[in-house]
């Protein structure tokens, strides 16, 4: 199965990504400015368990896919959500259950993905 990507809501082109899990749960967000949704962030689930995400950014997809999680179970929910004061990306958090079903975040303050250690989420 491969992640295909839409661009301004026309099917563009397969990206590539190889061993996507049939049942994924795919989150989007974009991580550009809030009038530009040139810049995103896909995350997915492989057939292995492992949570990645991929980057967009203008017009093509840097396939840099970084494992966020190790062998979660298959289906995993994933959830994704950005904070920005504007123009720039304070935060991306990615939230999902964890092997254990403890719900558990990653926390990425730029767009690029430098990713935080897992920690679990808390009121």
């Amino acid at each position: 199965m491969n992640v295909t990507s839409w661009f301004k809501g026309v099917n563009s082109k397969s990206i590539g990504v190889t061993n996507v899990y049939a049942g994924t749960k795919i989150a989007a967000v974009g991580t550009g400015k809030p009038s530009d949704l040139s810049h995103m962030r896909v995350f997915y689930q492989t057939t292995n368990g492992d949570i990645r995400s991929i980057w967009f950014r203008g017009l093509g997809w840097g396939l840099d896919p970084t494992t966020i999680a190790h062998n979660m179970p298959l289906g995993a929910p994933i959830s994704a959500f950005v904070q920005s004061t504007g123009g720039v990306v304070d935060g991306l958090v990615v939230v999902y259950t964890d092997a254990n079903g403890v719900l558990t975040q990653r926390v990425s303050v730029d767009e690029q993905g430098q990713w935080g250690d897992p920690s679990p989420v808390t009121v």
